[in-house]
């Protein structure tokens, strides 16, 4: 069993949300990424505190800022999977809707452990494989259940800066409200607290680290996410780009 105490990553990740909303109303530097994706010092600055902090486990890590070590995490017991900010266009468009994200997986690609940590809007959401999936916000912690709507004139959460057509394609088919927002995490976890029935993401540039911490949240809340063939997702592979991934 890995030695982490859920406690000590909330708090790496609220110390990660400080730093965040230290830049959030000052000037800071912009690039683009090879994807054409933007980058900011703010993600790098994160990076290296959460690489900083998680390394005391002497776990690999995987951040989408770093480069991947496949041949270190492909035998580890267990193995970090990181987004120091995921919503980065949406950081810079300061809609709030940005998170750190943590997640932890098992040597059998299993997402075991994850935090999501929104600090504009002051969300929490974590969960442990087998110990349920819960929600921090105004001081009150509130268990997690996904939502038994109908998909059928339900909710579908779709992306603010990156809408896709085979989003919209299911939204008309079924005949759902379109409920724009950022954050690939946040909206895993939107669908864990009863605010949309589903989440499609079709990218073929979605990485692990998009969706790791969310995933045990969602499942830990009583919901499922499969890959665009329906297929389990896992987190041992070489490949780190997902071709998107369905959550319900």
């Amino acid at each position: 069993m890995h030695n982490v105490n859920i406690e000590n990553i909330i708090s790496i990740a609220k110390e990660a949300g400080k730093i965040a909303m230290s830049f959030y109303d000052k000037p800071y530097s912009i690039a683009e990424k090879k994807n054409k994706t933007p980058i900011t010092e703010v993600d790098q600055a994160l990076h290296d505190y959460l690489m900083k902090e998680l390394s005391v486990y002497g776990y690999p890590i995987l951040s989408e800022e770093g480069e991947d070590d496949f041949e270190k995490r492909k035998n580890a017991e267990f193995v970090w999977i990181i987004d120091p900010l995921d919503g980065t266009s949406d950081f810079i468009q300061k809609t709030g809707e940005f998170a750190v994200m943590i997640g932890l997986v098992n040597n059998g690609g299993e997402s075991i452990l994850g935090v999501v940590y929104a600090p504009a809007l002051d969300e929490l959401y974590f969960a442990q494989k087998g110990e349920g999936a819960y929600m921090m916000k105004d001081g009150e912690k509130t268990k997690l259940t996904v939502s038994d709507r109908e998909l059928e004139k339900g909710r579908i959460l779709v992306s603010r800066n990156h809408l896709g057509e085979f989003e919209q394609e299911i939204a008309k088919k079924h005949h759902m409200q379109q409920i724009s927002m950022g954050s690939a995490g946040l909206k895993m976890c939107r669908i864990a607290k009863r605010d949309a029935e589903l989440y499609i993401n079709s990218s073929d540039q979605s990485g692990v680290w998009d969706i790791c911490a969310g995933d045990v949240i969602i499942k830990e809340a009583g919901g499922r996410i499969v890959d665009l063939n329906k297929d389990i997702i896992l987190y041992d592979k070489q490949v780190i780009l997902k071709s998107g991934c369905i959550v319900l």
